[in-house]
């Protein structure tokens, strides 16, 4: 592979270095979690040199690819939604059946009568 301009003077080819910073964008992972990955693919670095990576590729990344991003209007539907209750996954429809079935606050005897 042919190192562009942008690449030039990195210890690291610019596949790894890519690799790295579509990674931390893409995925919410911490800079020395990515540093493991990056170990167990058998490549030493620092957690620094990830920022750096990331403090000078990203912007770019970012400046080409959003021409080819689809555009939304800031609406979004959800089809379905799982929400963790008590440690175990519940798909929403059954939540609020569940906080239905409860009785309401001012029906209960052990609230004080006077802050209702």
């Amino acid at each position: 592979m042919r190192k562009s301009k942008d690449f030039k003077w990195k210890h690291y080819e610019p596949e790894i270095i890519l690799w790295g910073v579509r990674w931390y964008c893409r995925y919410a992972i911490s800079y020395r979690n990515l540093k493991e990955m990056m170990e167990e693919r058998g490549l030493e670095m620092s957690h620094t040199t990830l920022y750096c990576w990331v403090q000078q590729y990203a912007p770019e990344i970012d400046k080409r690819t959003r021409p080819y991003l689809k555009q939304s209007n800031d609406s979004y539907r959800v089809d379905e939604t799982y929400v963790k209750v008590k440690g175990k996954w519940k798909y929403l429809a059954s939540l609020r059946g569940m906080l239905r079935k409860q009785p309401r606050l001012e029906q209960t005897d052990s609230y004080p009568r006077y802050l209702i």
